[in-house]
C-alpha cells in the first residue's frame, strides 16, 4: 500500500471531495481510477498523489514512461495482477516466447 500517512489520506479527500473508503481502495488496489482523472489529481495534488497510487495495478502500462522515474513503484513481474490468475497459476507463453526452462511463467 502508499505510504501517504492517514493524517495527509485525510486532508486529500476533504480538498479533492473524494470518499476516504474510496482512496484506500485506490491506494490498496482494490480499485482504480479513470487515467484522465487519474492525471488531473496527479496535477491538482501538486505530486502529492500520483498516478502509480491511483491506478497501482496498471499504471505501468498506460504511462511507460514514468517506469524507473524517482518514487514510481516496481512493475509487476509478467502475469502478476493480471485477471483471474491467483498465486501459482501458470501463464502460457506469447506467442513465439520461449521460457528457460522451456515451460510457462509461474505467477
Amino acid at each position: 500500500m502508499s505510504t501517504i500517512p492517514i493524517e495527509e489520506r485525510n486532508r486529500l479527500c476533504e480538498e479533492f471531495g473524494l470518499d476516504s473508503r474510496y482512496l484506500y481502495q485506490l491506494l490498496t488496489g482494490r480499485r482504480e481510477l479513470e487515467p484522465a482523472r487519474a492525471v488531473r489529481l496527479e496535477q491538482q495534488s501538486g505530486g502529492r498523489l500520483r498516478r502509480w497510487h491511483l491506478r497501482a495495478k496498471t499504471w505501468h502500462l498506460i504511462w511507460p514512461e514514468l517506469v524507473g522515474v524517482e518514487g514510481a513503484p516496481c512493475v509487476p513481474s509478467i502475469g502478476a495482477g493480471e485477471e483471474g490468475l491467483e498465486h501459482g497459476q501458470t501463464v502460457a507463453p506469447a506467442a513465439g516466447e520461449v521460457h528457460p526452462n522451456g515451460q510457462a511463467a509461474v505467477v
